[in-house]
């Protein structure tokens, strides 16, 4: 996102510099227009460069493979942790129950 927020700043500021430039060397209407329509295919060049990057970047297919290992990585660990809470809630459920059954001996004794 930093490197839009980059490419769009310049291209704005080529755009004003040359529509100020155009207004202080006060250019002929068609000069003004030609360097317009420079400066608007420049921008678009640029654009256009930044997309293809981010298509080649999400679509790569290394980077795919990757990516769905990773994920399948991810998957797998988070199921191995749900078992061990759940072996933890078991662990804890019996321990509770055991400390019940003291209690009772307890209250039997007295």
């Amino acid at each position: 996102a930093a490197q839009l927020i980059q490419l769009l700043a310049i291209a704005w500021t080529i755009l004003v510099v040359m529509y100020f430039a155009a207004w202080y060397l006060r250019v002929t209407p068609s000069t003004h227009a030609v360097m317009e329509c420079s400066v608007e295919v420049l921008s678009k060049h640029l654009y256009l460069n930044f997309l293809l990057d981010a298509h080649h970047l999400v679509f790569d297919a290394a980077k795919r493979e990757e990516w769905s290992l990773m994920g399948i990585m991810d998957e797998s660990s988070c199921e191995s942790d749900s078992d061990d809470e759940d072996e933890d809630e078991d662990e804890e459920y019996e321990s509770d129950s055991d400390d019940d059954d003291d209690d009772d001996d307890d209250e039997q004794l007295r």
